[in-house]
């Protein structure tokens, strides 16, 4: 026992240690004024009393948010979850585990004074990003299961057994199920593995350990949720935002000018129906309209008290489709109706606007639109994907900085958007301390990315000139953190980059060990 503990010390004292500070800013902390935001009691009946049928119907959210959300309901009752705030409390416990996982990583790497200093800075800066919403953002899971990830990855890479196998596996499946560009970024890692290993060792055994067993059994499982997905709306893909999320793309190649977004439309042989959308966008706030055009919301907001009811009508959309709509529009439109009126509770949980069938059928016309508009419109699409390219990599790393201090009526515009809540309305204690880390732990993750991304590229040039592919177990890692930061960036420019940079914040693992390899590589 006294040799478990002196060998763990450091990483028994960093998790205590996280878990004070929040226990602190917790406790001394008031959060009665802020809203429970997605978890409202139509969520927690669907997850409690409907979650087969829920998690068959969802396909908004990634089905592991759903599972772990049920876990919650089935432990706790909808008051206890709201009034002691268990989400957050979750995203703590949550975000220590990771944070150990980290630990146990980059100690492999660098002496432990470094990696607690590393480590330390990050526990403080993560803070803000938990209280962000109070924990009720599906993107506080993902630097768990990112960990895990990273974790069960390097793992293999220094030690090949079948046990390293076999939770590789069942960690990519994780990750893949909880956010959709996961499905890409969890193949391309274990492809890259097994390229490696095959090249530079034996052809059977990488073959088998790592080609087959982990990316198949990831396949399969995403295979069948999007058989799913396509079963339900005729869309076979991971989530149905994924159109709504392009779409942004589109609107603000045109500087969101809706006379010439309209001719676009129009030009590229949309339905009807898309273009009557277009045309009659709907919501709660006037200077958003431009964000309905794009979000595909020309449905009606209704005002009721009643929690268990769907928040919107789209019966001004039935009169329109059954006019001048298509054969599949109309029945997708009527099928939303009969849920609206018949099963509220399917309509809950994140963005419940957008789990209606017809954001499927808006989000297929979008993907055409998309690539219609890189041809049509090239250097708007260029421009406004390097310029999210831009805010992406230069506001990322201080998400958490900027989540601590942004006041609520400060701008909002949507490169810059945080959501319009944020702990400046909150004074919590230690808030100039957490502050200080955050932006001293902003600026070494911005210096990390950089010299990740330089390295990366110039390995990638390195390659293709010397043609060779021998490969180091250090270098392979950090290869693979570099191209999943690659895609990251690659995904958020092209496709999603018009709501949020905190998409940042999925890489964030990724950028940190690297930048610890790479501390270690050029001995900064």
């Amino acid at each position: 026992m006294n040799r478990f503990l002196y060998k763990h010390n450091p990483i028994i004292l960093i998790a205590l240690v996280s878990l004070l500070i929040r226990a602190v800013v917790y406790f001394l902390s008031d959060f009665t004024s802020i809203d429970g935001g997605h978890f409202k009691h139509s969520y927690y009946n669907a997850l409690n009393n409907h979650f087969f049928e829920y998690l068959y119907s969802a396909t908004v959210q990634s089905p592991l948010i759903t599972v772990i959300d049920a876990m919650l309901v089935n432990l706790f009752s909808y008051d206890v979850i709201l009034k002691y705030k268990v989400l957050l409390l979750f995203s703590f416990v949550l975000d220590v585990i990771a944070i150990v996982l980290i630990y146990s990583i980059i100690i492999r790497f660098v002496n432990s004074y470094y990696a607690i200093f590393f480590i330390s800075l990050l526990s403080i800066s993560l803070i803000p990003f938990e209280f962000w919403r109070l924990g009720l953002h599906y993107d506080h899971y993902n630097l768990f299961f990112t960990s895990f990830f990273l974790f069960t990855l390097l793992n293999y890479i220094m030690d090949e057994t079948k046990f390293s196998v076999y939770i590789l596996s069942f960690s990519s499946i994780l990750l893949a199920l909880l956010f959709p560009i996961n499905i890409v970024v969890v193949p391309i890692c274990l492809a890259l593995l097994g390229l490696f290993k095959t090249i530079n060792r034996n052809i059977s055994t990488s073959i088998i350990n790592v080609s087959l067993i982990p990316v198949v059994s990831v396949m399969l499982v995403i295979a069948s949720f999007s058989v799913k997905n396509y079963s339900l709306n005729k869309d076979f893909n991971h989530s149905s935002k994924s159109g709504v999320s392009m779409m942004q793309v589109v609107s603000r190649s045109f500087l969101h000018d809706p006379v010439k977004l309209r001719e676009f439309i129009v030009k590229s042989n949309a339905s009807k129906m898309f273009v009557w959308c277009f045309d009659n966008p709907t919501y709660s706030e006037s200077d958003l309209i431009y964000l309905a055009r794009h979000w595909g919301m020309c449905f009606q907001e209704e005002e009721n008290n009643n929690s268990a009811k769907f928040n919107f009508s789209i019966d001004n959309m039935v009169d329109a489709v059954t006019k001048i709509g298509s054969k599949e529009q109309v029945s997708s439109l009527l099928y939303d109706q009969h849920v609206i009126n018949d099963k509220p509770y399917l309509l809950s949980g994140y963005a419940p606007e957008y789990s209606l069938r017809w954001t499927s059928i808006w989000g297929a016309e979008v993907r055409d639109l998309y690539l219609t508009a890189i041809q049509e419109n090239s250097l708007g699409m260029l421009y406004i994907i390097a310029k999210q390219a831009a805010v992406y990599s230069l506001y990322g790393p201080f998400f958490p900085y900027e989540v601590l201090w942004r006041s609520e009526d400060s701008h909002w515009s949507e490169l810059e958007a945080l959501s319009k809540f944020s702990m400046a309305s909150i004074k919590i204690p230690f808030q100039g301390f957490i502050g200080i880390a955050a932006i001293i732990f902003g600026c070494l993750i911005f210096v990390s990315y950089l010299l990740i991304l330089l390295n990366f590229f110039t390995y990638l040039f390195r390659v293709v000139f010397s043609r060779s592919l021998n490969i180091s177990k250090y270098d392979l890692f950090l290869l693979i953190l570099s191209t999943v930061i690659f895609l990251n960036l690659i995904v958020y420019s092209t496709l999603v980059g018009g709501e949020h940079y905190r998409y940042f914040m999925h890489s964030l693992a990724y950028v940190f060990i690297g930048g610890v390899l790479i501390f270690r590589k050029f001995r900064l």
